[in-house]
């Protein structure tokens, strides 16, 4: 049976290692801030729990499967500026030309991060005549990949990067002062900041299959609030925006029990139909995976499909890096050299709002 130890131990060497560019074409790099929380620095805080005890490295591993996450003093555009720059200039000067960027992040600002970045990229020669913003939660890089399928013929044969840029630390409750009764969810143990760059050629490296995305259920989407203010999102902007129910807190806010059992209710059967509308069966299937929100969620929709055994990605280790959470898998798989040229891949987003957005790719 597999555990959260074993796959943290399975994956201890590669999480060392730099990205790298593999024969599938498509490079991932991570970005990881240098400022660290372990789960030893949260057992230091003493939180006392509902019932009285205090939190503990070794409940944090058994619950979440987390025993460390990212803390960034800089803002998102420095997050998404690392994670595009680590993948970009591991290239030939030839390879870097870019036609569409991808940045996805779930707190919008009032000037677009992939317009941002666009511009600042041109030191480097890079000019991509196609970017968009994409707000959709932990579901935001599977919708960048649901808009490509949605313009399949524009985007063909083009270099598409898509970044990741997240940073949740400054919009959780703060256990140390804020306590547990603030937050039963711990949203502070969860997640991670950091961010991701993934760059392919679109039909040649990846190609999207099969894609569906929207609400698993209306009156679940207040299970996760967070808060976003849109107001800052002007008409006419290159977006994609999925908004989710706003936080009177000013805090994320999220009923742990609601999302755990939502998830395994209807995410298994949502793989199940995305893979057959591709016209696939399980034993085609490679790979899958899902939105890593925490250890127990993922291997608890491994447990469900059954007919995936040993094929779903585990990568927790680090924390919930929300929207960057699927590309970061993908990189450890990478560099484990299960994610090959030929694969079939499932790729499931789900988070804030209740939205989900899964896909199947090909490499």
């Amino acid at each position: 049976m597999r555990t959260i130890e074993g796959e943290r131990e399975r994956g201890r060497e590669s999480l060392q290692l730099p990205e790298i560019r593999t024969a599938n074409g498509i490079s991932i790099n991570v970005y990881r801030p240098s400022v660290e929380i372990t789960n030893e620095d949260i057992e230091g805080w003493k939180v006392e729990t509902a019932h009285g005890n205090l939190l503990t490295a070794a409940s944090i591993v058994d619950k979440l499967g987390i025993e460390r996450r990212y803390v960034e003093t800089e803002d998102r555009f420095y997050i998404a500026g690392q994670a595009a720059y680590g993948v970009l200039l591991e290239k030939p000067s030839e390879e870097r030309q870019l036609d569409a960027i991808f940045v996805t992040t779930s707190f919008p600002e009032a000037i677009p991060l992939s317009q941002r970045l666009n511009e600042h990229l041109k030191h480097l020669r890079i000019d991509a005549p196609f970017t968009r913003d994409v707000h959709a939660a932990c579901s935001g890089f599977v919708r960048s990949l649901a808009d490509i399928k949605d313009h399949e013929e524009e985007f063909m044969g083009k270099r598409v990067l898509i970044v990741t840029a997240e940073k949740y630390s400054d919009d959780v409750f703060d256990l140390r002062k804020d306590g547990y009764n603030a937050d039963p969810a711990l949203s502070q143990t969860i997640f991670s900041d950091g961010g991701t760059g993934m760059d392919f050629v679109y039909g040649e490296d990846l190609r999207v299959l099969a894609v569906r995305s929207g609400p698993l259920l209306d009156r679940l989407s207040g299970a996760i609030k967070m808060p976003i203010d849109y107001s800052v999102i002007e008409p006419n902007q290159h977006r994609i925006v999925e908004k989710v129910p706003v936080s009177e807190s000013g805090k994320i806010e999220q009923n742990g029990k609601v999302v755990y059992g939502s998830v395994l209710r209807y995410i298994p059967n949502l793989i199940r139909e995305i893979v057959e509308e591709a016209g696939l069966t399980p034993d085609d299937i490679d790979l899958v995976i899902p939105h890593q929100g925490s250890g127990r969620m993922v291997l608890g929709l491994e447990e469900i499909l059954t007919e995936y055994k040993g094929k779903v990605v585990l990568d927790i280790e680090e924390g919930n890096f929300s929207s960057g959470s699927i590309p970061k898998a993908m990189a450890k798989a990478q560099q484990e050299g299960r994610m090959k040229k030929g694969q079939n891949i499932v790729v499931a987003g789900f988070g804030a709002g209740l939205y989900a957005s899964v896909a199947v790719i090909r490499t």
